[in-house]
């Protein structure tokens, strides 16, 4: 049968680091809200917040006798299927027997590493395909944020704007995922600089940047992929494009939040309830162990289960092609 093996804190953040850095891997568990579900399988609700009735006006003064306005809390259904994840790393049993030290953790990391990438790639193409967004726009010539003459601020405040209209302004926080090319030219525009350079002497880190352009947080990817073959030479490209994505997550503090996409994580029990804390094992991942006889091989299998799902297009926005 079996085994559960717990993935420890100095491996986890290895993992993190092997992958994509610790600015990267960031995107995975802080860009879209997770919901923890003891189910593989269930319905979720989805509500309209809209506080007025379309075509109505804001006068709502009541006269003795006559209907009061009503408008109606909309409630919609969707289902979702939380989709097994795993990969295994098999070693030849003489090589564990043999061994100096346990292969254990370097099997685990190895595992774990892919199912870390696989959850990265699927954070790329929600956050990075125009078509999971009510509302995009394309820049060109001298609009583009590679260009001095651009103002970066104005296209994600017209961002905000846009989703707030399009979603009734209903509670949200904002946030904003661009790659790590992107985030260094946004540091060193000209606005921003001209803005921050007799206010402050810090430098222009996530936190003050997502300060500039009045969002919740800003997710720097910094992921990168190798495209050759197994057993050729590397061939490492950047994983996520010059788009840059604005949308809307849960805010905490208000109990009819809207959000653009949802996680939900089936972990069995292994999740902590905190992201910070490093040995809460923050991914839900699992490891098991089982040996082959007719191989004579070790394997050590990593697992984990989610499914990303979209409540409402209309809280996101993409902004394409950034960069010349």
């Amino acid at each position: 049968m079996p085994t559960q093996y717990q993935i420890d804190a100095p491996l986890t953040e290895f993992v993190q680091a092997s992958f994509a850095g610790q600015r990267g891997w960031v995107a995975q568990s802080a860009a879209i809200p997770r919901v923890l579900v003891d189910k593989v399988s269930d319905t979720y609700h989805k509500l309209n917040t809209k506080l007025i009735a379309a075509n109505t006006t804001l006068d709502l003064r009541h006269t003795p006798g006559a209907s009061y306005l009503r408008g109606n809390l909309t409630d919609t259904t969707s289902n979702f299927v939380v989709l097994e994840r795993g990969y295994e790393a098999a070693t030849p049993t003489s090589r564990v027997q043999n061994a100096d030290f346990s292969l254990d953790a370097a099997d685990a990391m190895m595992a774990a590493t892919q199912l870390v990438g696989a959850r990265e790639a699927s954070y790329q193409s929600l956050l990075q395909t125009s078509g999971n967004f009510a509302n995009n726009t394309t820049l060109t010539g001298t609009d583009q944020w590679s260009d001095d003459a651009s103002n970066p601020k104005t296209d994600v405040q017209l961002a905000i704007r846009t989703i707030r209209t399009a979603t009734n302004n209903s509670p949200g926080l904002f946030r904003i995922s661009m790659n790590e090319a992107v985030f260094n030219r946004v540091q060193m525009h000209p606005l921003v600089r001209d803005q921050y350079k007799y206010t402050s002497s810090e430098f222009t880190d996530e936190q003050i940047m997502a300060r500039y352009f009045g969002v919740d947080r800003i997710v720097v990817a910094t992921s990168v992929k190798d495209t050759a073959a197994m057993g050729q030479d590397a061939s490492l490209s950047v994983f996520w494009t010059d788009s840059v994505s604005v949308f809307k997550v849960q805010d905490p503090a208000s109990r009819f939040s809207d959000q653009f996409a949802t996680e939900f994580n089936w972990n069995e029990g292994l999740m902590g309830d905190s992201l910070e804390t490093p040995d809460a094992n923050p991914w839900g991942i699992r490891i098991e162990r089982y040996v082959e006889q007719a191989r004579k091989v070790r394997i050590l299998r990593a697992v984990d289960w989610y499914v990303l799902e979209q409540p409402n297009t209309s809280n996101g926005y993409i902004i394409i092609d950034t960069l010349a």
